[in-house]
């Protein structure tokens, strides 16, 4: 256990440059008994990824593992007991990614499949294969005061999808109380990740791709995001065509609150 927490100090040093190095074991925080948080990926094979904002989520109750690997979202179940860890064979959404992105997700599956070993505290964790350290990650505090709001309408039909870190708000009538329903941890995470991919300012002054929705043509659509208090709303735009710049976090409201229904 020494020699792992030496390579992983050591690691920790080197990939945070002139940062504050983590100290694992901080107020004597006894390293890990259960796995059960959020991740966020620091290191792949030493190589500062976090950038890419990498994330693995593990339920305990469910023996379930999640996360984002750079292009897309994966999900599969997970063994761990004492120092020992192992995964299923892990599976993937099917987004088409080039460039960095795809290379980047193809190094962390590629290493995720030789980690036998894990150790940390609750807030700092090093995945190893025999002691030798494959992937670091840590426990982000992210800020969580979001809101993200989508309504689309025409003549016949409206809906309103409004997500927060609480769950799903839907409702298909105008004034209408809403049905609530909870998101998974993986869920939000992903929600998080994508509205910090977005400039807020800019989005407010885009002009939509198509106006089809101006002679009924495509229902009408807006789009809303609080952060901190403060609101970003779009131009409205056609449902089914938002603008190239919230595309992804719009599909994503979309996806949930279809699978929801």
């Amino acid at each position: 256990m020494k020699l792992i927490l030496i390579l992983f100090s050591a690691l920790v040093i080197k990939s945070c440059g002139n940062s504050k190095p983590l100290n694992l074991q901080e107020n004597n925080t006894p390293f890990l008994t259960k796995l059960d948080s959020t991740y966020y990926i620091t290191t792949i094979n030493n190589k500062d990824v976090s950038a890419h904002k990498l994330f693995i989520n593990f339920n305990n109750n469910t023996k379930q593992v999640s996360g984002f690997s750079g292009c897309n979202r994966f999900f599969g179940s997970y063994k761990f007991k004492k120092d020992t860890l192992s995964f299923s064979p892990l599976g993937l959404t099917r987004k088409m990614c080039k460039g960095e992105a795809n290379t980047i997700e193809n190094e962390f599956h590629q290493a995720i499949k030789t980690i036998n070993q894990v150790t940390g505290t609750k807030n700092t964790v090093a995945f190893l294969n025999k002691k030798n350290v494959i992937i670091t990650a840590k426990k982000e505090v992210v800020n969580q005061n979001l809101t993200l709001e989508y309504t689309t309408s025409n003549r016949g039909t409206y809906k309103a999808i409004k997500i927060d870190k609480m769950g799903v708000y839907t409702s298909s009538k105008r004034n209408a109380k809403p049905l609530f329903t909870k998101h998974s941890k993986t869920q939000w995470q992903l929600l998080l990740k994508l509205t910090e991919d977005i400039n807020l300012n800019a989005m407010t002054n885009l002009d939509s791709p198509s106006v089809k929705h101006q002679f009924d043509g495509a229902p009408l659509a807006h789009f809303k995001i609080t952060k901190e208090g403060k609101t970003y709303q779009t131009k409205a735009f056609d449902h089914g065509n938002p603008l190239p710049e919230i595309e992804q976090l719009v599909k994503e409201i979309l996806s949930i609150s279809k699978n929801i229904e």
